[in-house]
């Protein structure tokens, strides 16, 4: 089963394989179309879904990071710490501190 998260450029090789497009033009189309790199937009995806699951009580920041598509727990908070400028520890400390804020009020 393909994971879009983690194996973007298998499936861009393989839509650039079944249309015989070049990657090249598939990635100068995708940039013209959406103002961004197809890297940059999987980068923003997967940064957004790996918040949204930071919310998550009841998820380890290393289930995060392999839902979010990164095998590499280590990797993954290094990318999340450039992307947000902070740890996805604190991101999820900061959200529960929010969320408990947001229930006793």
């Amino acid at each position: 089963k393909l994971n879009l998260l983690r194996d973007s450029s298998q499936l861009l090789f393989y839509y650039s394989y079944s249309t015989s497009a070049p990657v090249r033009l598939l990635r100068r189309l995708f940039k013209n179309k959406t103002g961004q790199t197809i890297q940059d937009y999987i980068l923003d995806v997967r940064m957004r879904r790996a918040a949204e699951l930071l919310k998550d009580p009841a998820l380890m920041v290393y289930e995060v990071a392999n839902k979010a598509g990164y095998e590499n727990d280590s990797y993954f908070c290094l990318v999340f710490k450039r992307y947000y400028g902070i740890t996805p520890g604190e991101y999820k400390n900061m959200a529960m501190l929010s969320i408990a804020n947001n229930t006793s009020s």
